[in-house]
Order: structure tokens, then sequence, then C-alpha cells
């Protein structure tokens, strides 16, 4: 049962690795090519977002590249951290802890990461790839605490039993 929990956890981690560095790679690319169009136009937006919906959005749009940068970096963060959780898994020390802050880095980038909708054939924005970066990540540090627990308990039963020293009264 440990062998296919640490298999499950494997993929999975290397699903998050592999997503959480597509979303950092998304949010600054998307962040820079915003900030290029939409850079020195930002008053004007703001000026007519009163009128048009389209400017409203796009004025949003145009302030949200600083959460973007910021749930990029930490869509980064978590793909390094499912890594050092994957070899935690397999040395097994600390994966609790790891499997914590793993869970906690895709859900703080995932809600970072404002949405953003760039048309019909665009791919897939930072916060969408992040809803996926957290259910591999959770299956992940579910998959890699399960084993972690079935090797600690094995240790326990396999451990010999001290009786304890009689009390000398």
């Amino acid at each position: 049962m440990r062998i296919a929990m640490l298999i499950v956890a494997t993929l999975a981690l290397l699903v998050t690795s592999a997503v959480g560095f597509l979303g950092t790679y998304r949010g600054m690319t998307d962040a820079k090519a915003i900030d290029a169009l939409l850079g020195d136009a930002t008053e004007e937006l703001g000026a007519l977002s009163g009128s048009s919906s389209e400017a409203g959005e796009l004025k949003h749009l145009a302030d949200s590249t600083g959460g973007m940068r910021v749930g990029a970096a930490v869509f980064g963060v978590a793909g390094l951290a499912a890594l050092v959780l994957l070899v935690l898994a397999f040395v097994n020390r600390g994966v609790p802890w790891a499997a914590l802050a793993l869970v906690v880095l895709a859900l703080v980038g995932t809600f970072v990461s404002p949405h953003y909708d760039l048309g019909p054939f665009a791919p897939a924005s930072a916060r969408e790839l992040g809803y996926v970066v957290t259910v591999a990540a959770l299956l992940g540090a579910g998959g890699a605490v399960g084993a972690w627990m079935l090797k600690n308990r094995r240790a326990r039963a396999a451990a010999p039993q001290v009786a304890p020293a009689p009390s000398r009264a």
C-alpha cells in the first residue's frame, strides 16, 4: 500500500511542479504583455471606465499586474516545494510540515493571482492553472503523508517492546 501511495504522490508532485512552473511563466509573461500594452493608457482607461464596461475591465486588468507577478512567484516556490516534498517523501523526514507548506503555497498562489480572460483561443490564465496546482498539491501531499504514516506505523510495530523497569518502593 505504501508503494502505491508513493507512486501516486510522485506523479501528483511532478504534475504540481510542472504546472506550478507553467503558472509562473504564464503569470510573468501576461503581466509583462499587459504592462507593455496598457502601461501608459491607465489614466485614459480610468476616464473611460464609466462609459463602457470593456474599458473598466481593461483598467482592472492593468491594475492587477502586480498580483499576477506575486502569484507567479508563489507558483514558482510551490513548484520547488513540490520537488522538495518528493525528495522528503523518499527520505521519510519532515513530510507533514513540507506537505502543509506546499498546500498553503498552492492555495495562496491561486487566490493571489487575478482571474482574467484573454479570449476563447488564449491559453489558460495563471489562476486557472492555480486550480490544477492546488488539486495536484493536495493529492501529492496526501499521498506523501499517507506513505509517511504507514512507514512510521510499521517502524513502531517492529520496534522491540521494552518492559518498564520495576519501581523501587
